[in-house]
């Protein structure tokens, strides 16, 4: 059974993979405006993957264990900047703030300019549409604004792009921290009732001890911020655009990715069922996270439960 749902979720994801280099090659011109996140992102995923080689140690490399990594490097790499980069694009369509701490300029696209004839709706979020329309009937309420105000209407016509809000810091703060210690507290009383085993797989990449290592932290720190470029900006944002759920129906995108993302965790421990019910309501936060914060808190929350869980619940696994 672990086999058979290891192996559809491979394919899933190469065919979700597949997806996003299409999208990002076919409007490749029109998204050239994210590039640079994309380079940010995977840039960072290089980083950690290089601090994790040089945490581990280098007395066992080869000249063909270094040419095996550079090359799963660019593949990571270019991965990375496939579901960052359409992830933004589709995340704005949408009229999400994926990145508000970065503060991305995500220009949307004129209509005349997509394949999508529904973007014209979706290029300007509902809530400036309702500011242009007044705007739009009282500037020539009188003779005399257009004689003397002729130029503010050029200044009344906004870019179509989402409005930025203001972002309160103690809110960007504690609802990650509230949403990470949940999870820890969830993952250790479940545990404990169920009292299960870490797979051997799990072992000989993190180790059999309690104690944190480097090596172990760094990996926790890294998956964390993949798995929420790919499966909370790309996925989830990517299945809300294309299958047109907004509004209360990208709880389905949301639910989709967060299936998706347990399934990746199978065979992680014995009972598998035990990690599956640990990291689906994990998702369906994180999910929910997205879409109120953006994706930096998410990868806040995400590390938290990592680092949490690694210190404070792995006892209760490996014991």
């Amino acid at each position: 059974m672990t086999l058979f749902i290891g192996t559809a979720y491979g394919l899933l994801m190469l065919a979700l993979l597949i997806a996003f280099l299409i999208s990002w090659f076919s409007s490749r011109k029109r998204l050239r405006i994210y590039k640079r996140y994309g380079i940010l992102a995977g840039g960072i995923l290089i980083a950690f993957d290089i601090l994790v080689l040089l945490s581990a140690g280098a007395e066992n490399w080869s000249s063909m264990k270094l040419i095996v990594i550079i090359a799963l490097g660019a593949i990571v790499f270019v991965k990375m900047m496939a579901y960052t980069i359409v992830g933004i694009y589709m995340c704005t369509l949408l009229g999400y703030q994926c990145f508000p701490l970065l503060k991305p300029q995500v220009e949307l696209l004129k209509a005349t300019e997509t394949d999508d004839p529904s973007s014209r709706r979706l290029s300007t979020p509902e809530p400036l549409k309702q500011e242009q329309r007044p705007a739009l009937t009282e500037a020539p309420s009188t003779a005399e604004s257009e004689r003397h105000d002729a130029p503010s209407q050029t200044v009344e016509t906004r870019p179509e792009q989402p409005p930025t809000p203001k972002i309160n810091v103690n809110t960007y703060v504690s609802i990650p921290i509230a949403i990470g210690i949940g999870a820890v507290v969830y993952s250790a009383v479940l545990f404990w009732l169920t009292s299960p085993q870490m797979s051997d797989i799990v072992k000989q990449k993190f180790g059999e001890s309690n104690a944190m290592s480097l090596t172990g932290l760094l990996l926790l720190l890294e998956h964390a911020f993949a798995e929420e470029i790919v499966f909370r900006l790309g996925i989830q944002n990517y299945l809300a655009k294309q299958l047109s759920w907004r509004g209360k129906k990208y709880w389905i995108a949301i639910s989709l990715s967060a299936i998706l993302w347990t399934l990746g965790h199978t065979g992680v421990m014995e009972p598998n069922w035990v990690k599956l019910a640990q990291i689906f309501p994990v998702g369906l936060a994180l999910g929910w996270l997205f879409k109120r914060l953006g994706t930096e808190s998410c990868i806040l929350a995400h590390a938290l439960f990592n680092v949490g869980c690694m210190a404070f619940v792995s006892p209760l696994v490996l014991r």
